[in-house]
């Protein structure tokens, strides 16, 4: 029966008990007498003997009375009668007439009604051993009556069994007005129980459980139980409201189906606000269908129960609606209940909608399903650990949401229906062991608006063992805010596979301010299966957070299509800790994400079990690719599975404005590193560096480039490539410029290799690379051995093209090439002629270097020569390859076709062990010449504690006879006499020479002077020769550092005696010394032997206060041997913090007896 028939009904009876229907007979009680005339027990007899809908009244004196009773009070029969003792003179409000069964007997009950439409008003109904009310019959009203407690509605005289027992349909148990409500209260068991297969009856504004004022407790064993269906407990608004508190065990049981529960306090007092604790559960559900709320003034407010708010167990269907779960009336305080705010295990299907749930001592909402049955919940539209505003924590203490072993189709939230999951104590929501679960468009950490941080205190959405979850969807009204959150955004583990899509984390729903989460953004930890993180279309925003914007442990995991570090335009940081991090037995794609704007790493990759492809991210500027918005570093990669990927062909990354690029471990090997743009715009037109470098590459056997579009772009940054380890391969790459070979976009260096070994830089046609515009060096090697240079393009570098020295400069030749040093500091070969002949270029050199090797000599042409003098290549002529003698000498010719006839050429050459030099000095096409003049560079730099500044001249275009120039130095910021020596000298060269080193002694004029420098000078050349660019160049002087003295060690030069021994003695000097300083000295072998060709020598140098110089001889032995030239080493190294050593190793040269002619570093021939 509808609520409203019911109303109407009621209202008929009631219209009945006051005496308006005139065929109705009235019975007075007079007495409280147990029988007899005018007593209660007569006027029942009577009213049952008659006919029509009699009225029973009372005329007991005045005031309140009481009728004890010895046995039980007749069964009333007759339909339509009305007891209303409101009638007893004195009534004003509160019910004077008591009925009382202490002595009636254990099983009596105080009133039975068996008859239909009748009516009990005003009665106080006390301790009968049985019900107070029993109802057998259907479409009765219990109206303003005390059941269970004295006259005065607060001293507990509970019946033994039920306040009221009903077993008919449709009766009335209280009313919507303040005098029609019942106090049910101190009963042994049910307050009001209603059972069998009856129902539809209407429980309405009655206390149940308290004091007629609803301030203080009177338990029932329980509430109410309703084990009936289709019943309603409450009504469509406050009139209706029940006052549920105070019971000794559950406050509400729903056995029945299809019962409603509405506009009820459960567990709080008549403000809405006292807690009046139901001892145990507030509501607890185990029939199906029931509703327990509805939206909008039907909802309940349940609080402050010792166990769940509302527990469902074992249900086909519940429907949880509009309810204040755990709060007050208001939703402004919390009143815990003292567990879940709503638990449902084993229960088919669960709709909670639009719910506050929030303050309880558990989760808010949490979720058992069972292994027999696919069970779903559906949650929508509530809030959870918010208060009623939604902008303020009430916190749930546990999760805001915990599901466990669901396996329908669960939802929490849909499209406009999203919950507010915030401010808990534990995780807003947690899946474990559950499949199938979508979670769309909620606001977990936030606010309804997004607009005001509200954290979960644990992780936003957490998944252990989670199969096909779905966090957010394909549109982007299905993403969900997870901010604010104290853990993390989103935690991933165990099994889980999961597709999270257009969520914003870590930022406000617009995706434009930043609201970071406490840990990571995503984190898929241990065991997770497989994880989709967006996808082209459908990409998350993952920003702000403190920790990684998304970090991997495991599993087989896609990153696509995601924004991470920057606002949801892309256009604004919002950085994360880091951007992608990757640890652990992994299988990760990180393919076309804007990854930018991260305090620290872009992508970080931490384990020698991951295996990564990065392929078309951004990675360092805006969404547009055209503007920077630098990550602190682009990647860096600490240890990776071997074959992983950095690009790949056509699908190449961005790496572009970041203050570091890229970042490869000493750790790493076997990674690919193909097709990417380091530096330029989206478009690889315009400049858009990197701050430091665009790679950095140590551990081994990294292939960086290749043929085609294998190839990267290395512009704009501090350096293109840093090099180290070994085993590497560098090929098809352009460093310092794009695709249409523009200038403006080059680096500082172009590739810098520094601690390296067995790298090959070029490689066959098609694999070499293209190192222009660089504002230092093309190519420098430092520290590092077996590097070889084949086939590259290296050419309009502003210093050097290849320089193998810590600084940039010419490493002169030397004699058999024993010196050593980066790439053994291999001798350069020299180009001595370049004849044209139509399209043919016959080409004739020399290479001086160790004995009896072969060579690979690689020739280029250039259409100008480097200022320095040296070579430089634009265009790859070919290689050949060269023998040296026994005294390290060799010679080439070979012929080009189809080549250049104007220019200039020069060579390089590499040694069996891949070994190359620097370029040799360039060569004018054509006819010989007798050459130009230039210093190898503009700024010579020294230290004024070294006594010395050596100068190199070059001679290059042509070598055809003796020629001369003027040497001259001049005043700038140091000054002749005082800083340095004026120098005037005329520099000669012989036919064939191609350098020369000027000395400038220095001036040691004390400390406190900043950098100072001369001008020197080339003038007046002679022979034919001309002077380049670089005739007027600056020495720079640096003082030594305070309490720091330079040192260094010559190379020696002894012939090997005949017989006996002959001293090598080298010269170590150190600058200025004002104090105590000690060198430890040793030997090596080179290609000599100690014992058999010197004598191993060892010892520390103590230079006294003043000292500058000292001496250590080796004794060099005759062996007795036939063979060629041979050296060993003599090492120094520090003994003392305040002494820098500038060179560390010198060379003694041991030459066979005889003699032929050589060329010394000095550039002279002997």
């Amino acid at each position: 029966m509808k609520q409203k028939q019911l109303v109407s009904a009621m209202s008929l009876c009631l219209l009945g008990m006051y005496g308006l229907n005139a065929m109705a007979a009235t019975f007075q009680v007079t007495n409280t007498l147990d029988n007899g005339n005018g007593s209660l027990r007569s006027a029942i007899t009577q009213a049952n003997n008659a006919a029509g809908a009699d009225t029973i009244t009372f005329a007991i004196s005045t005031g309140a009375q009481t009728i004890n009773l010895l046995t039980q009070l007749p069964a009333i029969g007759n339909g339509g009668l009305t007891i209303d003792a409101e009638t007893q003179p004195g009534f004003n409000g509160s019910p004077l007439i008591r009925i009382d069964g202490a002595s009636a007997g254990a099983t009596s009950d105080g009133l039975v009604l068996n008859g239909t439409q009748i009516a009990v008003r005003g009665l106080v109904i006390t301790r009968f051993g049985g019900q107070g009310v029993r109802i057998n019959g259907n479409d009765n009203v219990l109206v303003g009556n005390y059941i269970g407690v004295g006259h005065d509605g607060s001293t507990a005289l509970g019946n033994g069994d039920c306040g009221v027992r009903i077993a008919g349909s449709g009766n009335y148990i209280g009313g919507t007005l303040g005098n029609q409500r019942n106090v049910i209260s101190g009963n042994a068991n049910y307050g009001v129980l209603s059972a069998g297969g009856f129902g539809n009856n209407l429980i309405m504004n009655n206390r149940i459980g308290t004091n007629a004022s609803g301030t203080a407790a009177i338990g029932n064993a329980v509430g109410v139980r309703i084990a009936s269906p289709g019943n309603t407990i409450g009504g469509d608004g406050p009139q209706y409201r029940n006052v549920i508190a105070g019971n000794l065990g559950h406050g509400l049981e729903l056995v029945g189906n299809n019962n409603k529960v509405y506009a009820n306090y459960i567990g709080l007092g008549l403000n809405g606000s006292t807690v009046i604790a139901n001892q145990s559960i507030g509501v607890d559900v185990s029939g199906s269908g029931n509703e327990i709320g509805g939206i909008g003034v039907k909802g309940n407010t349940i609080a402050g129960n010792v166990g769940h708010g509302v527990y469902v167990q074992n249900a086909a269907t519940v429907f949880v609606r509009g309810n204040l779960i755990g709060m007050n009336v208001a939703g402004t305080q919390a009143a815990p209940n003292q567990g879940d705010g709503l638990s449902i295990d084993a229960t088919l299907s669960a709709v909670v909608e639009s719910n506050f749930i929030s303050g309880n001592t558990g989760n808010g909402v949490g979720v058992r399903g069972s292994t027999a049955n696919p069970e779903v919940v559906e949650l929508y539209g509530n809030f959870i650990g918010v208060d009623a505003s939604g902008t303020t924590a009430l916190p749930n203490l546990g999760q805001g949401v915990a599901l466990y072993q669901m396996d329908g189709q669960s939802k929490i939230g849909a499209v406009n229906k999203g919950n507010v999951i915030s401010g808990n104590g534990d995780d807003g929501i947690n899946l474990r062991e559950s499949a199938n679960v979508s979670i769309e468009a909620n606001r977990i950490g936030v606010s309804m608006n997004s607009g005001t941080l509200i954290g979960n205190a644990g992780v936003g959405i957490q998944v252990d063992a989670g199969t096909n979850i779905q966090i957010g969807g394909v549109l982007a009204s299905q993403g969900n805010v997870v901010s604010g959150n104290l853990e993390g955004g989103m935690g991933l583990r165990d099994g889980t596979s999961a597709t999270i899509r257009n969520n914003k984390v870590g930022l406000d729903g617009s995706g434009s301010a930043p609201m970071g989460n406490g840990g990571a953004g995503i984190g898929v930890g241990y065991g997770a299966n497989e994880i989709q993180i967006g996808t082209a279309n459908a990409g998350n925003v993952v920003s702000a957070n403190s920790g990684v914007g998304v970090f991997v442990m495991e599993g087989v995991v896609n990153v696509v299509g995601n924004r991470i570090g920057t606002d949801a335009a892309g256009s604004l940081p919002f950085p994360n800790e880091g951007g992608v991090g990757v640890s652990g037995a992994a299988d990760v794609l990180i393919d076309s994400n804007l990854i930018s704007g991260n305090h620290s790493d872009a992508i970080g990759v931490g384990s020698f079990e991951s295996v990564v492809e990065i392929i078309r991210n951004k990675i360092g500027t805006d969404a547009t690719g055209q503007s920077a918005i630098p990550n602190s570093s682009a990647m860096r990669i600490v240890a990776a599975a071997p074959g992983s990927k950095i690009g790949a062909p056509g699908q190449g990354n961005q790496i572009s404005g970041n203050t570091r690029g890229i970042t490869l471990d000493d750790t790493t090997s076997g990674l690919l590193i193909q097709g990417n743009n380091f530096g330029l715009n989206v478009d690889r037109t315009q400049a858009l560096g990197n701050d430091e470098w665009a790679l950095s590459v140590d551990g081994s056997n990294h292939q960086v480039g290749g043929a085609g579009d294998a190839g990267n772009v290395f512009a704009a940054s501090g350096s293109g490539l840093e090099v180290h380890g070994s085993g590497h391969q560098i090929q098809g790459n352009r460093v310092g410029t794009n695709a249409a070979n523009a200038t403006g976009l080059g680096n500082y260096h172009g590739i810098h290799v520094e601690g390296a070994s067995d790298v090959l830089i070029g490689g066959a046609p098609g694999l070499g690379n293209t190192v222009v515009n660089s504002t230092w060096v093309g190519i420098s090697v430092v520290d590092s051995l077996r590097v070889r240079l084949q086939g590259n393009l290296v050419h309009h570098n502003v210093e050097y093209p290849i320089d193998l020295s810590p600084n940039a400069g010419t490493t002169l030749n030397d004699a058999l090439d024993i010196d050593q040093g980066p790439n053994e500091r291999q001798n350069f070969p020299t180009v001595m002629t370049a004849t044209v002949n139509g399209a043919n270029l016959q080409l004739t050199g020399v290479l001086d270097s160790k004995a009896n090797g072969t060579y690979q000599v690689e020739l280029y042409h250039a259409s100008v020569c480097h200022g320095s003098g040296y070579g430089q290549a634009e265009t790859y002529l070919g290689e050949t390859t060269v023998l040296t003698d026994g005294l390290g000498h060799g010679t080439f010719s070979t012929l080009i076709n189809n080549a250049p006839v104007t220019g200039f050429v020069t060579a390089i050459a590499s040694d069996a062990a891949g070994n190359t030099s620097e370029f040799g000095p360039c060569l004018a096409m054509g006819a010989a010449n007798a050459g130009q003049l230039n210093f190898d560079r503009y700024w010579t730099m020294t230290y004024e504690d070294l006594g010395v500044a050596a100068v190199t001249i070059t001679r290059s275009n042509g070598f055809q006879g003796a020629i001369s120039a003027q040497f001259t130095t001049a005043n700038n910021s140091a000054f002749a006499g005082s800083d340095y020596v004026s120098t005037t000298q005329t520099v000669s060269f012989a036919s064939g020479e191609s350098s020369k080193v000027v000395l400038v002694p220095l001036i040691s004029d004390g400390p406190g002077e900043n950098m100072e420098d001369f001008d020197i000078h080339l003038t007046n050349a002679t022979g034919g020769a001309t002077l380049g660019s670089l005739k007027d160049a600056r020495v720079a002087i640096y003082e030594q550092e305070a309490n720091n003295v330079h040192g260094s060690i010559e190379d020696v030069s002894v012939t090997e005696p005949t017989s006996g021994q002959v001293p090598a003695t080298f010269t170590i000097t150190i600058g200025s010394n004002p104090s105590v300083r000690t060198i430890i000295y040793t030997t090596e072998d080179g290609t000599a032997t100690a014992g058999g060709d010197y004598v191993a020598t060892n010892g520390t140098l103590t230079f006294q206060p003043g000292e500058t110089s000292k001496t250590v001889t080796v004794m060099v032995r005759a062996d007795g041997n036939l063979e060629d030239g041979e050296y060993f080493n003599l090492r120094l190294s520090e003994n003392d913090s305040g002494l820098s050593l500038l060179r560390e190793v010198a060379v003694g040269a041991i030459a066979n007896t005889g003699g032929a002619m050589i060329l010394f570093s000095s550039g002279f021939e002997d």
